[in-house]
């Protein structure tokens, strides 16, 4: 627990002295840019060289080996190609770890460093809300992630052919991705409190609808009906999560212009909040969810900046750290147990 809480210290404060020091000389952005690219550095290698780390990390042994082989496995298409290029170099199956951990980082990198306003803020949350170390465990569910936030970016940016194409590619290494197309799209436009109510109000028809829309469900994962993953599972971590964040947004953006990435960030924690509360009977509910919480998470800097009080946004920020640590150390406590397996840390290094 010791070293993943150093890790997130470490890395965050490396993060938050590289943009101190790149306001200014061309050199100063320089150094700037080498420190962020240390700091997501550090992340890379603590994922990359891990051995036995996660309960996913078997599993995904035995599908390179699948896969090298010329085995049908159960993994979507882009996963599939991927390993095969890795299978034509080598043999050895800790190349599919090292490789996907920088596929993973790389976008993550590349969104903080271009739009937050805060580059140490975002790394701590990405780190200290697990998603992070929780990258350890799913490799195909968390790469989907980051590329959805990279998509995400461009549909900021009004790039829709780039965002409609990673959307595409993200599905491709974890279907469930297929999910941002509509909803980031709905996310881009502004809601006033009429649709909002609306809105809230049609949870109830869900949950009312639920067993015609499992069977839906279900025509995408058959395997899911009847399994473990098949039950109700109420996230109250990531339901109180979205909570605390829509009320700091509804502090810091009441009555405020709001430009086209925070009216985004904030449709997307209302619509984060509203799948914890009347989607929980979807089987892994939090993996679908997360593809709405984390662009929240990790953009929400830029949420707090529009806040003009600094003595009062400074007092945010405290909580929001204070916060964090607490809930980091919560996810370190269940790390040990059996279904997680992130703790104890091992690397190959370790086995050589």
């Amino acid at each position: 627990m010791l070293l993943y809480f150093t890790i997130l210290l470490f890395v965050t404060a490396i993060a938050q002295y590289a943009q101190a020091v790149g306001n200014g000389t061309v050199k100063k952005s320089a150094v700037s840019n080498t420190f962020l690219v240390l700091a997501f550095s550090i992340l890379f290698l603590f994922s990359a060289i891990r051995y036995q780390v996660a309960i996913d990390y078997i599993s995904y042994e035995q599908i390179f080996e699948r896969i090298r082989k010329g085995y049908s496995v159960y993994t979507e298409i882009g996963f599939n190609l991927v390993v095969k290029l890795i299978s034509l170099f080598t043999d050895n199956n800790r190349w599919i770890f090292a490789v996907f951990s920088l596929l993973t980082i790389l976008p993550i990198y590349k969104v903080i460093k271009k739009r937050s306003k805060d580059w140490g803020l975002s790394t701590f949350l990405f780190i200290s809300l697990g998603y992070y170390f929780l990258s350890y465990q799913s490799i195909r569910q968390y790469l989907a992630y980051m590329i959805a936030l990279y998509a995400l970016d461009q549909l900021i940016d009004k790039r829709y052919g780039l965002f409609i194409l990673w959307s595409i590619i993200g599905t491709a290494f974890h279907k469930s991705c297929c999910i941002i197309l509509p909803v980031y799209l709905m996310a881009q436009f502004r809601w006033g409190p009429v649709w909002k109510t609306l809105f809230f109000a049609s949870g109830f028809l869900i949950i009312k609808a639920r067993a015609i829309l499992r069977n839906f469900i279900f025509m995408f994962y058959p395997s899911y009906e009847g399994s473990a993953y098949d039950r109700i599972n109420i996230s109250y971590k990531n339901l109180l999560l979205c909570l605390c964040f829509c009320t700091v947004i509804f502090l810091c953006c009441y009555r405020k212009e709001k430009n086209r990435e925070t009216k985004t960030l904030e449709n997307l924690c209302l619509i984060s909040l509203y799948f914890y509360l009347f989607c929980w009977w979807i089987p892994e509910v939090s993996r679908i969810g997360f593809f709405f919480l984390i662009p929240v998470c990790i953009l929400f800097p830029n949420i707090l900046a529009v806040f003009r009080n600094r003595r009062q946004r400074l007092m945010l920020k405290v909580c929001i750290y204070g916060g964090g640590i607490l809930l980091f150390y919560v996810i370190m406590r269940e790390a040990y147990s059996p279904t997680l397996r992130l703790l104890p840390y091992y690397t190959w290094l370790n086995f050589e």
